[in-house]
């Protein structure tokens, strides 16, 4: 996955077919193929969406939760514990799932084998209007510093 943003032609590419791809493909065959079996496309999508949300709302509480020792104690310093905004992540996901409908209800399917520059750039603009809501947590606690201790895990390793 070298630029699965620069490389998709749509937010519905992006997010379907470049995007974490395990997550993708665990989504598509438990909620997606499901709901689409008994509903139309765009509300199984959605669900799909939702779901997202859901989870990484699940995440979000899992790491940026305080323990209620660290309360009690007033052990958490300035960016330690910060107070979960419950929904931004779920919002985040609602907002590019209205993004990837839009696109299907009204760009014709041959758009996207002439996407534009102008057109990403918009597309991007837009959804980055929903960043916020997911960046939140990130920024104001001491994750990317701490994170950071685990990079060299996540990334290849240079010879």
């Amino acid at each position: 996955m070298t630029n699965p943003m620069g490389e998709s032609q749509s937010m519905a590419e992006f997010w379907g077919k470049r995007w974490n791809k395990l997550i993708q493909t665990l989504l598509k065959r438990g909620i997606f193929k499901p709901l689409r079996s008994i509903l139309p496309k765009y509300v199984a999508m959605a669900g799909c969406f939702v779901v997202s949300g859901f989870f990484h709302e699940w995440l979000m509480l899992i790491i940026f939760a305080p323990l209620p020792e660290d309360i009690e104690n007033e052990h958490c310093g300035q960016n330690q514990c910060y107070k979960l905004v419950w929904g931004s992540a779920l919002l985040f996901f609602v907002w590019m799932g209205v993004l990837v409908a839009w696109e299907f209800m009204f760009l014709p399917r041959s758009y996207f084998k002439k996407s534009t520059l102008f057109y990403k750039a918009c597309m991007g603009c837009v959804a980055m209007v929903g960043c916020p809501f997911f960046m939140a947590p990130y920024v104001h606690t001491t994750f990317f510093k701490d994170g950071f201790l685990g990079y060299f895990m996540v990334q290849p390793i240079q010879q």
